[in-house]
């Protein structure tokens, strides 16, 4: 019994031995934000973000050194000439220093607009029409989806919309539109006929971005 006691302190120890450094190791200092290199501490929790923007040249290779979250996420400086069309900065000479101040507690959008009384906790939420506007356009596809996604609190914003069609998040949508028309023309008389089949056809899809 005492040597079955013995195998099994022991046998403890040892996974302690290993297992424990690991632990320390993933989550010493995971919420210093401040210290350089963080985005790999940042990709830890968030490799399937990571994996998303990997291949995006303005999400992660444009950003300075090893910022490449800290940027748009906790603080750093982006050029402002790769900010998109539409903001008003393109073609600025200058930089905006975008996210947290952790001195004053502000927060600095890519397109320059600051916010105060900001609170940190880990990092900053950001919204996708910091940069990218398109959505706004009165005239935009998109722009039932997105006003219909504001009203949800499970991202920032309108950020669910963005998400539907540009990560691998899966969508399921209702698509509802007129069922057709008829139209038939003669060319000897050159005249036509126009109808419309105002009938509602729904299309139920359930598709990943």
């Amino acid at each position: 019994m005492k040597d079955r006691s013995l195998l099994l302190l022991i046998a403890v120890v040892l996974v302690g031995l290993f297992a424990l450094p690991n632990a320390l190791s993933l989550f010493s200092g995971q919420h210093s934000f401040d210290k350089a290199g963080n985005g790999t501490i940042c990709t830890t929790c968030h490799s399937d973000v990571a994996a998303e923007l990997a291949g995006s040249a303005y999400h992660t290779f444009n950003a300075a050194g090893n910022e490449k979250c800290k940027v748009c996420h906790s603080s750093g400086t982006i050029n402002s000439s790769l900010i998109p069309l539409g903001n008003g900065s393109y073609g600025s000479s200058s930089n905006f220093s975008v996210g947290f101040n952790l001195t004053n507690g502000s927060f600095t959008y890519a397109n320059g607009t600051v916010r105060t009384g900001m609170v940190l906790h880990a990092a900053v939420t950001v919204e996708c029409i910091s940069c990218h506007y398109g959505v706004n356009f009165t005239d935009d596809a998109h722009k039932p989806f997105y006003d219909n996604a504001s009203s949800q609190n499970w991202l920032k914003g309108a950020n669910e919309a963005c998400y539907g069609c540009h990560t691998k998040v899966n969508v399921q949508m209702t698509w509802i539109r007129k069922g057709g028309y008829n139209y038939s023309y003669d060319f000897n008389t050159t005249t036509g006929t126009l109808s419309f089949n105002a009938t509602d056809v729904t299309i139920y899809t359930n598709n990943t971005g």
